[in-house]
């Protein structure tokens, strides 16, 4: 199998650029003032599905053993090479609708006239000629891609030593970071016998990281916000211990 769309949901804004890019490209202008005003309109092949927190962007998965092509009873759809996409051919095509019902992903679509399935074709022309998908070009944060199994792989490993080098050093910010407090401790608050109980520890909790600091559980998504939580929460718990301590008696002098 060849390249395909690969979405990072993490950096989806859900601006729908994508679905706007790919309504133009498969226009008969190409042009969006001229676009907008041809019947019918020009249709989108992608669409931006909102899940949870995140927006999704849906299109053509390109099955490898496509059920729409083995459903399909006029061979309308079909792969024209071994690493290319799934296409449909509208002139075989009955709009029969069998591909809409067997699709796992709910991405094939009728034509506005109602005469044939579609679907997104990668932008083979655009891909022939070198270019990038209208969607992959036209989404802002780069959440869209063109990839295939190997550079999947390559930045996610990439992204898991990043990740690893990251952790690590954040670790060693928080060791740092508790050095220097109990330098301030022991210097500034010695004389008033300021102590914390329980203890500064931290654990890693999925890929967040909780932290304990004088008995109580710090809970943040990642150890770069942990770190930021700790050192806010320290100083409160310092600010508090240090208020309820008694005035310092200052001898009066005699007269």
């Amino acid at each position: 199998m060849g390249k395909g769309i690969v979405v990072n949901i993490e950096k989806c804004l859900a601006c729908k650029s994508c679905e706007l890019a790919c309504a133009l490209v498969h226009s008969r202008s190409k042009v969006l003032e001229e676009a907008v005003a041809e019947s019918p309109k020009p249709q989108r092949m992608v669409t931006v599905e909102a899940a949870g927190e995140f927006a999704v962007p849906i299109q053509c998965r390109q099955c490898e053993n496509a059920p729409c092509i083995a459903a399909c009873p006029t061979k309308a759809i079909h792969r024209p090479s071994a690493d290319g996409p799934v296409l449909i051919d509208r002139d075989k095509c009955i709009g029969c609708r069998f591909c809409l019902v067997v699709c796992p992903f709910g991405v094939i679509d009728i034509t506005r006239d109602g005469k044939a399935a579609v679907k997104c074709d990668l932008c083979l022309e655009r891909t022939m000629a070198g270019e990038q998908p209208a969607c992959v070009e036209a989404c802002p944060t780069k959440a869209i891609e063109l990839a295939d199994e190997k550079e999947l792989a390559a930045d996610k490993r990439k992204l898991a030593a990043q990740e690893c080098v990251g952790s690590s050093c954040h670790i060693k910010g928080a060791r740092e970071l508790l050095t220097r407090f109990n330098n301030f401790i022991s210097k500034k608050h010695i004389e008033n016998k300021v102590e914390l109980k329980g203890s500064f520890c931290m654990e890693r909790c999925g890929e967040g990281i909780n932290w304990k600091i004088d008995d109580e559980i710090v809970s943040s998504p990642t150890v770069q916000q942990g770190l930021e939580l700790f050192q806010k929460k320290l100083r409160s718990v310092l600010k508090k211990k240090t208020s309820k301590q008694p005035p310092k008696q200052v001898p009066r002098k005699k007269p």
